[in-house]
Formats: structure tokens, C-alpha cells, sequence
């Protein structure tokens, strides 16, 4: 499990967000909108000054297309050995071959990024470039309800967990959906800024209680696992 690791004054955090075609352009903007969000709350708190900064990495520097039509642009290609804190990986809309075919550049970077101790935290179909980089071999995953089993045919080697929306395997985070992402992302913050900046955000993105993160996820090396909500009760 990771433990809390606050942000000190004046030092700088980075995020790192992948690009690829025909993406679920929420994947990126909820959680990066969250981030801006903690920053804000513990710049105006006085704990920490200018604090995040955020990078667009693609397999190419050139406007990408989304599935909502808006094309992003990255700033980097994956040639950039800057090591980034935490990199999210999005949902891609429809089957995600293709799209893994066109971007084998990504897998390298991302296991260069985990080595070197980013945490790196996928969504949906964008889990499948965790498995494509080997990353989740032996270890625990989960991905789009729609996906399940064709994952499990191209991954036989990732233990799949069916019945979570999120998994976690030390520093690797799988999410479901869009707002299993963001209770990931809550965490995350948690981890960075401290509990009073993560419940702040977590208020104002969610005004309907959330579920805790701590029950509903799948922790390797957490005995005590169960989906049923009485008996983890």
C-alpha cells in the first residue's frame, strides 16, 4: 500500500497524461481538473507554492483526435525520459487494437516511467496499455465491463479481477470507468496533498457520497477481500 507523502514548500510535482486517437477525452480532463483543483486548495492554505505541472505525451507531437471530436494536442512525444510522479492512461473508445498497434513507442515509456517509481493509473480500455507494456503479468487488473473477457483472451497472464472497479498492484491503479477514475484520483491526492485537500476536492466533484476507497478496491496483499457490501461491513 502506499503511504501518505506530503508535497514540501516550493517543490514541483509531475503529471504526465497519454494522448492517443479516438480517447475518451474525460479520462484526462476530470482527473487533471482534480489535480488544478488540490493544488488550489493547498497553495491557498499556505502549504505549497506552485507545486504541479502537466505534460501531454503522445506517439507524435500533432493535434490528436477524441471521441468527442476535440482534437488535443500533446507536448511531447515518447521520447522524453522526464520522469513524471503520476501518468494516466485513457479509456479508448470501441475496440482498442488499432490503437494499440499505432502506438508500440508508448510501452517502453511506460515501463521506463514505472521503474523509475511514477505511479501510473489506467481506465477502461486504457488498461490494455498496461498489460500490452507486461506490466500487469502476474498481477491484478480490471477493466471496462464491456472489454472483460476479450482482456482476459489478450492477457491471460494478468490476474483479472471482474468484480472491482478498481485494482490496485503496488503502484499500478486500473479503473473501470470515468468515476471509478476519480475516486483513484482522489487517493492520489490524498497521498500527495494530505486528507483535508483530497475531501475538499473530493466534496466539490462529488456532491453524492462516494464510496470509500479503501472497501472497494482490489489491494494485492490485502487479506481481507470481498465485493459483497455487507459482509465488508
Amino acid at each position: 500500500m502506499l503511504s501518505s507523502v506530503n508535497i514540501g514548500y516550493n517543490t514541483v510535482m509531475q503529471l504526465g497524461f497519454v494522448i492517443a486517437e479516438n480517447m475518451l477525452a474525460a479520462g484526462t480532463t476530470l482527473p487533471m481538473e482534480m489535480w488544478r483543483a488540490a493544488e488550489s486548495t493547498a497553495r491557498g492554505s499556505g502549504r505549497v507554492d506552485e507545486v504541479l505541472t502537466t505534460t501531454l505525451f503522445a506517439r507524435a507531437i500533432e493535434p490528436t483526435p477524441t471521441q468527442s471530436g476535440i482534437a488535443i494536442t500533446p507536448e511531447s512525444d515518447f521520447t522524453n525520459e522526464r520522469t513524471m510522479d503520476v501518468v494516466y492512461l485513457p479509456a479508448l473508445w470501441r475496440n482498442p487494437r488499432r490503437v494499440i498497434r499505432r502506438n508500440q513507442s508508448m510501452f517502453d515509456w511506460l515501463v521506463y516511467q514505472f521503474e523509475a517509481g511514477a505511479m501510473l493509473a489506467a481506465v477502461g480500455t486504457g488498461c490494455c496499455f498496461l498489460a500490452e507494456a507486461g506490466l500487469l503479468d502476474g498481477k491484478s487488473a480490471t477493466t471496462h465491463w464491456h472489454y472483460l473477457e476479450q482482456f482476459a483472451r489478450n492477457y491471460p497472464k494478468v490476474m483479472l479481477k471482474r468484480d472491482y472497479f478498481i485494482t490496485q498492484a503496488g503502484s499500478l491503479f486500473c479503473a473501470a470507468s470515468v468515476n471509478a477514475l476519480a475516486d483513484v484520483t482522489v487517493h492520489l491526492i490524498e497521498h500527495f496533498y494530505g486528507r483535508s485537500v483530497a475531501s475538499h476536492v473530493e466534496r466539490n466533484f462529488s456532491h453524492e457520497i462516494r464510496r470509500p476507497y479503501e472497501k472497494y478496491r482490489y489491494l494485492e496483499g490485502d487479506d481481507i477481500q470481498h465485493t459483497d457490501e455487507v459482509i465488508i461491513e
